[in-house]
C-alpha cells in the first residue's frame, strides 16, 4: 500500500504483485486519487513557487495534514513525501477497476467508499465481509464520490484504498 504510485509504472507493479497472489487471495492497493490529490497539488505549487522560503506557510501546510508537530523527523519525512517526492502518479477509481477486471480480480469495495451515500466504517462493517461484496460502482457514482474525495481525502493527500479478491484458478 502506498508504493505503486511512486513506481515508474503503477499498473505493471500491480500486475507483478498478482503473480504472488494465490487463487482467491485478497488484495488491497492504496494509491493517490487524481481528484483527491488536487488540493495538495495546489499546495505543492504554492510551496515551490510563491512561498518557497516561507517557514510559516510550510508549517501551516504540514498542520493541514498532521496535527502533532512534536516529532520533527516525522514532519521532515511527511514534507519530503508530500511536497518534494520526485515521482508520483495519480489514478482514478475507474482506472483501478479496469485493472481489476483485466486481471480477474473481483472488486470488493474502496475506502472511502465509491457507493453513493455509503458512510459505513470499514472497521465496523468489515472490509472482507462477503455479504458486502459489491458490483463495480457505476460511472456516475464513481465520479460523484471522487469529487467528494477532493474534500474528504485532502488530509491524506488524496490517498484511497481498493480491495479485491483474485478469481479461482481454472483448469486448462
Amino acid at each position: 500500500m502506498g508504493v505503486l504510485h511512486h513506481t515508474g509504472n503503477a499498473y505493471q507493479g500491480f500486475h507483478n504483485i498478482l503473480n504472488l497472489l494465490a487463487p482467491e487471495g485478497k488484495i488491497v492497493i492504496g494509491l493517490y486519487n487524481t481528484y483527491g490529490r488536487i488540493p495538495l497539488n495546489v499546495r505543492q505549487f504554492l510551496a515551490k513557487t510563491v512561498f518557497k522560503k516561507n517557514e510559516k506557510i510550510k508549517k501551516w501546510f504540514i498542520q493541514m495534514q498532521i496535527e502533532d508537530l512534536s516529532d520533527k523527523e516525522k514532519l521532515r519525512g511527511w514534507w519530503n513525501d508530500q511536497y518534494l517526492h520526485p515521482h508520483e502518479t495519480t489514478h482514478t477509481a475507474g482506472e483501478v477497476i479496469r485493472w481489476f477486471k483485466k486481471n480477474n480480480i473481483k472488486y470488493i469495495q474502496s475506502f472511502p467508499s465509491l457507493e453513493l451515500f455509503d458512510q459505513s466504517d470499514p472497521e465496523i462493517s468489515g472490509i472482507w465481509n462477503p455479504e458486502k461484496y459489491k458490483s463495480h460502482p457505476h460511472l456516475f457514482a464513481r465520479f460523484v464520490r471522487q469529487l467528494q474525495w477532493f474534500y474528504q481525502t485532502h488530509h491524506e493527500g488524496g490517498y484511497w484504498l481498493t480491495f479485491g479478491k483474485k478469481g479461482a484458478k481454472t483448469n486448462p
